[in-house]
C-alpha cells in the first residue's frame, strides 16, 4: 500500500467540511493519520484523494464566521459567503463513492 501525504488527507477533511460525506469514524481515521497515529486508511477516503487529486481540487480560503457558520471566500465576488453557496463539479462526484 502505497503512502499519501496527510496534507492530501487534509484536504479531504476540508471538502468533508462544505460536504459531509465522511462518516464520523472515517473522519477520525483522517485525523489518526494525519498524526501518525495510524497507517490505514479507508478504501473510501483513498478514493476521496484520488478524486481529489483528479479533479485538481484546491479548497477554497474557509473559516468560521461571528454567527459559527462556515463561510468561504468567494474570488469572484471578492467576499466571504456562507458554505452551502460553494459550488463545483467535485461536489457532485463526491456523491458517488
Amino acid at each position: 500500500m502505497k503512502t499519501i501525504d496527510k496534507y492530501k488527507v487534509k484536504d479531504v477533511l476540508r471538502l468533508n467540511s462544505i460536504k459531509e460525506f465522511l462518516s464520523f469514524d472515517e473522519s477520525i481515521i483522517c485525523h489518526q493519520y494525519i498524526l501518525g497515529r495510524t497507517g490505514k486508511l479507508s478504501e473510501r477516503i483513498i478514493k476521496a484523494v484520488e478524486l481529489i487529486d483528479g479533479y485538481g481540487w484546491k479548497p477554497p480560503e474557509m473559516r468560521i464566521s461571528v454567527e459559527r457558520t462556515v463561510v468561504y471566500y468567494d474570488n469572484q465576488l471578492g467576499t466571504y459567503r456562507y458554505i452551502g453557496f460553494y459550488d463545483n463539479e467535485i461536489l457532485t462526484q463526491i456523491d458517488k463513492l
